[in-house]
């Protein structure tokens, strides 16, 4: 037997997506030995080391997006923090929240000097949101640093702990089942979310939850793991979000055998319109409406095996006229033929929980981090859309800076 490779480091960072860059760059920055340790390749957009942020360009601070990209001083941050706070029904940690909305512009300006935040989406009366890219951004960033020690092609299955901290992790060689044991003073989880435990879902291969189960098992605690977004997409030939402001237009849905299905389980009074009508308010699955009947619906279908080969539904061809144009070439690019129908079902968007952070991100195992989609806090039993990403950044350099 081959002897074990031990690495020594001040900072192990485990997950190579927007997170874990941003805290692997802000610990070098601030002094430490830092390694990176990702899954696959890092860097390569839709492969399994850069995480779910290397799957494409994905909006970032939407909700700060006026003129200029500049926020109106004690105006829209505070708007968004109640709203972060009405979506969370009272389960979101404000001092999180507050910190989020408060600290955003300035985790994004050292993005945009690094060149991976762009200017995109065009809104109503002149607003422009910020999109952020970033990989191989970021990625280029590290390997510019010079003296991060990245390794590719390395799964961690385990968090090592004495007298209760958390001192390294023990990792695998993807190419030759190797182990090393990382020593690390601090250890930062950007592991993302565990969409892969579903049927469909919208991120790579490498989003198991191994930072989730990691961590538990190390004494952890998790929290709002029942809140999660599940959202209806096309999941083939490929995996992507659906124009939700179109819902109220859509055509009929149909099963594998091509009936129609919906109505089979909605309650009495309630129609497949009164399902459709609120949906283009939000993409997402929730209780607060009637909308909420057409996720069941398309799961109790599945469930009972009329779904399509590739555990599909179908909705009839979409009228291109009805959306807009950066979606229609977003869709396009990912293989719509707007000529035929689309396989469409249920698949998981975003977890809303995750590990309990406090204000730099440390979890309750001391030496132990989370950022990203593996952690939770500012979220509760909902979450805005546009600010996963603020939220890995903004944390990811406190973080990085704190470990």
């Amino acid at each position: 037997m081959n002897s074990i490779e031990i690495i020594d480091t001040d900072v192990l960072v485990v997950g190579g997506g927007g997170a874990g860059a941003r805290a692997a760059l802000e610990a070098n920055e601030a002094g430490a030995k830092v390694t990176l340790a990702v899954k696959g390749d890092f860097g390569i957009m839709g492969s399994r080391g850069s995480g779910t942020s290397g799957g494409g360009l994905t909006n970032m601070f939407i909700y700060f997006a006026v003129p200029g990209g500049k926020v109106a001083p004690g105006k829209e941050a505070d708007l968004i923090f109640e709203r972060i706070i009405q979506a969370g029904h009272g389960l979101a940690n404000r001092r999180l929240s507050r910190i989020l909305v408060d600290e955003a512009i300035q985790a994004r300006a050292k993005l945009e000097k690094w060149g991976v935040v762009l200017n995109m989406m065009p809104f109503a009366g002149g607003k422009v949101a910020k999109m952020l890219a970033p990989m191989p951004g970021l990625a280029d960033v590290i390997r510019g640093a010079g003296d991060i020690r990245v390794r590719e092609r390395m799964t961690v299955t385990d968090l090592l702990v004495r007298d209760g901290a958390c001192i390294g992790a023990i990792g695998v060689d993807e190419g030759n089942g190797e182990l090393c044991l990382f020593r690390a003073a601090a250890t930062i989880l950007a592991t993302g979310g565990a969409g892969q435990l579903f049927m469909h879902c919208f991120h790579p291969s490498c989003d198991t939850g191994d930072g989730h189960a990691m961590a538990y098992e190390a004494g952890a605690e998790l929290i709002n793991m029942e809140y999660l977004q599940l959202v209806i997409g096309m999941v083939y030939p490929t995996i992507c979000l659906l124009p939700h402001g179109n819902w109220g237009l859509y055509p009929r849905v149909r099963n594998g055998t091509g009936e129609e299905f919906i109505h089979k389980y909605l309650p009495k009074g309630v129609t497949v319109e009164d399902c459709l009508k609120p949906k283009p308010q939000h993409s997402v699955f929730s209780t607060r409406d009637a909308s909420q009947y057409l996720e069941m619906a398309f799961v109790k279908e599945t469930r009972e095996g009329r779904a399509n080969e590739h555990n599909a539904l179908y909705l009839e061809p979409i009228n291109p006229n009805t959306v807009p144009r950066w979606q229609f070439e977003r869709l396009s690019n990912r293989g719509m033929d707007w000529s035929k129908e689309v396989e469409i079902n249920v698949a998981c968007h975003c977890f809303n929980g995750g590990l309990r952070i406090d204000e730099n991100a440390q979890t309750s195992v001391p030496g132990l981090y989370a950022v990203g989609e593996t952690a939770a806090g500012p979220w509760g039993a909902d979450r805005l859309g546009g600010l996963m990403h603020a939220f890995s950044h903004v944390f990811g350099v406190r973080a990085g800076k704190h470990a």
